[in-house]
């Protein structure tokens, strides 16, 4: 079966196919409820700001002028709900003094950990913990640079800021965690251990993990029924995901003084009419593309050649999205099937 570029289905909707809208709707809506909720921190509102952008989408779709950009404009619009929600609950988060929630994190932590015994999950918890104490507009650029891979100018248009502003964002951010790693590693006998040499590699590979928690947990919870979606009164259905990031344990260690050099925007890869951008979006493609190995055997010759360009590129940028990719046993099917 083709796969569609984004700008190919949102020709189709616009001329009335909403076949193609339950596409696009599969294909991003639980990428941009994980960002929702990691951004609003609560499901419901997650939910809740999802189905207001699709809403808006569905209305205002014909006002975007580049389709191939589908999915910045979504993320423009879920950033923009999420704002309004964290306005309206008037969230409180900790921005210098950080000794009491780090005192609170090692004191939980501590309770699930057996005496001299490894570290568990907790390590990912603690991080995403940290990420949770960030005000709501570092939190936005993390997840955009981090999680959705998206270029400095892509954040600055998004947030409707100047690019300078990002990158103080950012900045901020990233020195903050610092501080909040070296006092949590000050208060426990087993410090945070997630094996990164960077910022940026410690921070995607625990998304990542997360997203795939994330995404799992809902597939388990559809697994027996479509999800439904109503755009203007008119029902459709969209069937549930059909990959998930099944992510392993990865442990990563970061190296506090080692220093990362600056993201930076790589030139697209085409791929049936879509500008690949990012490793991200590469492996998502690769994965919804896979679903099983059967399936992928019974691909005809041009969709193996397009998907091996793809392979390729993942493979070159060799960082924390092919890791994922190896650790799933992904890259064994691939290399078989792309000689």
């Amino acid at each position: 079966m083709r796969t569609y570029s984004d700008e190919e289905l949102v020709e189709k909707v616009l001329q009335g196919d909403e076949g193609a809208f339950a596409e696009l709707y599969e294909r991003y809506h639980k990428r941009l409820e994980f960002v929702a909720y990691r951004l609003c921190k609560n499901s419901e509102d997650a939910k809740d700001a999802v189905q207001q952008t699709f809403l808006q989408i569905h209305t205002s779709l014909h006002t975007l002028r580049e389709p191939k950009r589908f999915y910045h404009w979504c993320c423009k619009i879920i950033h923009g709900k999420c704002t309004d929600m964290f306005r309206k609950n008037r969230d409180i988060y900790l921005d210098v003094d950080h000794s009491p929630l780090v005192s609170a994190m090692v004191e939980e932590r501590e309770d699930f950990l057996p005496q001299n015994q490894m570290h568990f999950a907790s390590d990912r918890e603690v991080l995403l913990n940290m990420l949770d104490q960030l005000p709501l507009v570092q939190r936005q650029v993390v997840m955009m640079v981090y999680f959705d891979q998206l270029s400095m100018q892509d954040c600055a248009a998004i947030l409707n800021v100047p690019e300078g502003t990002v990158k103080s964002r950012l900045f901020t951010a990233k020195k903050t965690l610092r501080e909040m790693i070296k006092d949590y590693n000050e208060q426990n006998e087993t410090p945070l251990n997630f094996k990164a040499t960077t910022m940026e590699a410690m921070i995607t590979a625990v998304l990542l993990k997360e997203y795939g928690a994330f995404s799992n947990h809902a597939l388990l919870g559809a697994t027996t029924k479509t999800q439904h979606f109503s755009p203007r009164g008119k029902a459709f259905t969209a069937t549930a995901i059909t990959f998930a990031l099944v992510c392993v344990g990865i442990g990563y260690h970061y190296n506090q003084n080692h220093e990362e050099a600056p993201v930076t925007a790589k030139a697209p890869l085409q791929y049936q009419g879509r500008d690949i951008h990012n490793s991200q979006e590469a492996y998502f493609i690769l994965r919804n593309w896979a679903v099983n190995e059967k399936q992928m055997q019974n691909r005809d010759t041009q969709e193996v050649t397009a998907i091996k360009a793809l392979y390729e590129y993942l493979k070159q940028n060799d960082d924390a999205y092919y890791d994922i990719l190896q650790q799933d046993g992904w890259d064994v099917a691939f290399e078989a099937l792309l000689p």
